[in-house]
């Protein structure tokens, strides 16, 4: 039992490590994810923070060629027709972009779905597991507790047994040693009665007459000493027929062949006095051989009791021997059984929790590759969305421009030709006053085109905002999203039209 216990103990001690192991993994995939997101974020805004240099360089090299415009004014007509083609072509190439956009946030969405059954699946599978470890645990000290109770009380019973036996025992030995005893006694003072009416007897020959009373006294006396002696042996027959049945015939029988020895002295006796008138000798004669007959058998009686009380001593010690040593071999049997069982059961349950660890390392090793799985196709995924929106929006800025403003300067165009994408957001955002937003809002009522750019310019940014904001714990990249040309573009709009009211 004590190594049984030392074996759960060790299983606690490992289940224990192991969720400690387990815990840790998780903390590190945790701190794993967060810095990779704060890397992320801090990537996007030092990309965000360059974009607005090389915008800056970008306008100050446009300020030189400012010059050269004039000859490029010419070509305006013919750059105009194909930005339109490029701006249709682009807007359907959007579409197809956001469909595809929707159907990769769809799987996304599928994928974090089954990722969250797989993870619930997962941890009832280990709870499962744990709950079965447990029940086997108190079903494994409940049967321990058993063993040990049914031990004990074993071996109570077999105390109780044994004190029982010891004491039935040596109430039987002193009983018949205390029979023995008295037996003894009874016989050495009956051969006394004997040999003084044998003694008495002969003197009678001589003078039969004046002590004729006397003789018949003491053959009756004898008599009745050798009835005392049968009914003592019955009793003592009765006695020990409470420590053993099978000595019951036994003894009756000794107890009989005291009773007829007694009657065959009595009879001896009435024959003496029948015979008082026949002449001494013959009378001396057959009185002495009655009365040596009568010694004869009380002798052999005495021997017979003695060979029986030592059989019956020794049959009973043989007896409590193979009680006793049937009992112990019993009680050691059940106690290796008893270990067996503890030692296979603990080897079912270090097998289980073997099981239960290797089963908890492929779950995290599959965690793990699900989790690279998705950051590295979300990471993917929100660039190519946040270039494609970002195309998107500056597209609909120079519409919204060109609405605003009928007569946009060559030199805004040549820059924006040389890839500042975010000068006509800038412009639209330098010239907004009262006047601006009373446009916005008359055009936005009155122009189908100019109410359908801003809805997407709207819809694009809040896509955007929100692709940012799934990623973005610390606001950093939402923060510089708002504040760049894009952001206050969509602020304008939005306070001209009071969406943000």
């Amino acid at each position: 039992i004590d190594r049984f216990e030392e074996q759960l103990k060790s299983f606690d001690a490992s289940a224990e490590a192991a969720g400690a192991r387990l815990m840790e993994r998780l903390s590190g995939f945790r701190e794993g994810f967060a810095g990779d997101a704060a890397a992320l974020e801090e990537q996007a805004a030092q990309g965000v923070a360059e974009l607005e240099r090389l915008a800056r360089t970008l306008a100050d090299q446009a300020e030189i060629v400012a010059a050269a415009a004039g000859e490029a004014a010419k070509n305006m007509g013919e750059a105009g027709a194909r930005m339109d083609e490029r701006s249709a072509n682009l807007g359907q190439l959007l579409d197809d972009m956001r469909r595809r956009i929707e159907e990769v946030g769809d799987r996304l969405a599928s994928e974090r779905k089954a990722l969250a059954e797989a993870s619930e699946a997962s941890a009832g599978t280990v709870l499962e597991a744990a709950e079965r470890f447990r029940s086997q645990t108190d079903a494994l000290n409940e049967q321990a507790e058993s063993v040990a109770g049914r031990m004990l009380e074993n071996a109570e019973a077999l105390d109780t047994e044994i004190a029982r036996i010891d004491e039935r025992g040596r109430g039987a030995v002193e009983t018949l040693d205390a029979a023995v005893a008295r037996l003894r006694e009874e016989g050495q003072g009956l051969m006394g009665v004997l040999e003084r009416s044998s003694e008495s007897l002969g003197q009678a020959a001589t003078a039969f007459g004046g002590e004729r009373e006397r003789i018949l006294a003491d053959t009756n006396t004898a008599a009745e000493r050798l009835s005392e002696a049968a009914e003592l042996v019955a009793e003592k027959a009765g006695a020990m027929r409470l420590a053993g049945d099978s000595t019951k015939g036994e003894l009756d029988a000794v107890a009989q062949h005291f009773a007829l020895a007694a009657e065959r002295l009595r009879d001896a006796t009435e024959a003496a006095k029948r015979s008082v008138s026949e002449s001494g000798e013959v009378f001396e004669a057959r009185l002495a051989s009655a009365i040596a007959k009568g010694l004869r058998e009380v002798g052999q009686s005495m021997d017979t009791l003695n060979t029986m009380f030592g059989a019956e001593v020794n049959e009973l010690e043989e007896k409590i021997t193979k009680t006793l040593d049937a009992t112990v071999t019993a009680l050691r049997e059940a106690a290796s059984e008893a270990g067996a069982e503890s030692e296979r059961m603990a080897a079912r349950l270090a097998e289980q929790s073997d099981k239960l660890v290797h089963r908890a390392t492929s779950f995290l090793n599959k965690s793990e590759e699900i989790e690279r799985r998705i950051l590295a196709n979300s990471r993917d995924a929100f660039v190519r969305t946040s270039s494609l929106l970002i195309e998107s929006l500056q597209s609909a800025a120079v519409d919204i421009d060109k609405i605003l403003e009928t007569e946009v300067p060559d030199d805004v165009w040549q820059r924006y030709l040389e890839g500042d994408r975010s000068i006509f957001s800038r412009r639209t955002v330098r010239l907004a006053d009262r006047k601006t937003r009373a446009r916005i809002r008359d055009v936005f009522e009155h122009d189908r085109e100019f109410r359908d750019t801003v809805l997407k310019y709207f819809r694009d940014f809040e896509a955007l905002m929100e692709q940012v904001m799934t990623r973005d714990r610390h606001s950093t990249l939402s923060v510089t999203l708002i504040s760049s040309e894009m952001g206050k573009l969509y602020v304008l709009l939005a306070q001209s039209l009071k969406k943000l009211r």
